[in-house]
């Protein structure tokens, strides 16, 4: 079942987020650490209805944000689409030892841009991120470009990639 983030869900969005920093660190992938994500940046999400929760046997397994939020920084890089009212997919992970569950959330928020009539997905991943990186042309993304940033959360020496996908009805 997937259903909107509460509160209560915090506990296990956190250990979930600690996970995947320890896997990120196995990856030598510092996307993530200890200034990003934090709990507060979930507790934004919920607040505006954007975090979205991948459930099992009532047990949490996995989350993702989709909103239509652009990173500033989009708008350095030549898009072959119209991005107005684009969603965006920011943040998604999954608990260790749940094949699968990134898919049901990647159909997840292509159903609900359709639903909503919004026909671009948006997101972006930093350059060392090959799991990402690896989702994303798996569900049909295309890479458009890359950005080199100077500010926090993205200032980690590396590019940032930036992706979009067409949705059909």
């Amino acid at each position: 079942m997937i259903r909107i983030g509460t509160t209560n869900d915090l506990p296990s969005i956190m250990k979930i987020v600690e996970e995947a920093k320890a896997i990120m660190k196995q990856d030598n992938n510092n996307q993530w650490d200890d200034h990003y994500p934090l709990e507060e940046h979930f507790e934004e999400d919920i607040a505006a209805e954007t975090l979205f929760i991948l459930e099992k046997n009532s047990h949490i397994i996995a989350f993702i944000v989709v909103d239509q939020q652009q990173s500033a920084w989009y708008d350095k890089l030549e898009w072959p689409i119209d991005r107005t009212d684009a969603y965006v997919i920011h943040r998604l992970a999954v608990a260790s030892g749940y094949k699968g569950a990134a898919s049901e959330l990647f159909d997840f928020a292509v159903n609900l841009a359709l639903d909503d009539q919004i026909h671009v997905m948006l997101t972006d991943t930093f350059a060392i991120n090959k799991r990402a990186q690896g989702l994303f042309k798996k569900f049909g993304f295309n890479k458009i470009g890359e950005a080199e940033i100077d500010y926090h959360p993205y200032n980690k020496g590396e590019p940032f990639y930036a992706y979009y996908k067409k949705l059909e009805e």
